[in-house]
């Protein structure tokens, strides 16, 4: 079975613009002008300004990642090869709380 997973990301800042996975027996694997030329979110965009990181193998571990919104994912553009990062969001030191929690910890009924 044939597999592609290919993530673009702008070649300044790492960020990930776009990314999309095939399988099957009857995909194409194109090149990335092609790419280019079909996708909406690469239509302002050039190889020179953006890169790509691929997979001809599949990776689920590397899936569920971009996909689960547990991290943020964005390309290590200042070492060769680029390389893919993921870390976890941060955690808001100050969040917000309703009403109801905030006079349940005053009363020390919160759990």
């Amino acid at each position: 079975m044939k597999y592609i997973f290919r993530i673009f990301y702008d070649l300044t800042t790492g960020e990930i613009i776009f990314f999309y996975t095939q399988t099957g027996e009857a995909i194409n694997i194109m090149p990335l002008s092609h790419d280019f030329a079909v996708y909406p979110q690469l239509a302002d965009r050039t190889e020179a300004d953006t890169g790509c990181l691929e997979w001809l193998e599949r990776d689920e571990d590397l899936e569920t990642k971009l996909t689960s919104g547990e991290y943020i994912a964005t390309v290590d553009v200042t070492q060769t090869p680029h390389a893919l990062v993921f870390t976890e969001p941060p955690v808001d030191p100050n969040p917000t709380l309703t009403a109801d929690e905030a006079l349940a910890i005053i009363t020390g009924e919160a759990e």
